[in-house]
C-alpha cells in the first residue's frame, strides 16, 4: 500500500515539475507513445482479420472462376493446336507453290 502511495506521489511530482517548467511531461509522452503503438497494433490486427474474412467470403467465387478459367484454357489449347496445324499446312502449300508454277502439268498432292 505504501509503495502505491510513493509511486503516485512520484508521478504527481513529475507532472507538477513539468507543468511549472512549461515542458511536456515525460510520463505524458510515454503514455501517448504507448497508446499510439497499441492503436497501430489493433489497427493492423483488424486489417488482418478483415482480409482473412474477405478471403473466406470470396473463396467460393474464386473456386468457380478457377474452374471456368481451366475449361477456357483447355479450349484455347485445342484452338492453338488447330491453328498450328493450319499454319503447317499453309507453309507446306506456300513451299510447293513455286514448284507447281515451274511445272505447268504438275498436280498438287498431299501425303
Amino acid at each position: 500500500m505504501i509503495s502505491v502511495i510513493i509511486v503516485t506521489a512520484l508521478v504527481a511530482l513529475i507532472q507538477v515539475s513539468a507543468a511549472r517548467s512549461g515542458t511536456p511531461s515525460p510520463l505524458t509522452g510515454a503514455v501517448t507513445t504507448a497508446g499510439m503503438l497499441i492503436e497501430e497494433a489493433a489497427s493492423a490486427l483488424a486489417g488482418t482479420i478483415r482480409g482473412g474474412g474477405q478471403a473466406l467470403v470470396n473463396l467460393p467465387a474464386l473456386a468457380h472462376d478457377n474452374g471456368a478459367l481451366r475449361s477456357q484454357n483447355v479450349a484455347l489449347e485445342r484452338e492453338n493446336e488447330r491453328l498450328h496445324e493450319l499454319l503447317a499446312a499453309y507453309q507446306q502449300d506456300t513451299a510447293l507453290a513455286p514448284r507447281l508454277a515451274e511445272y505447268s502439268r504438275a498436280v498438287q498432292a498431299r501425303v
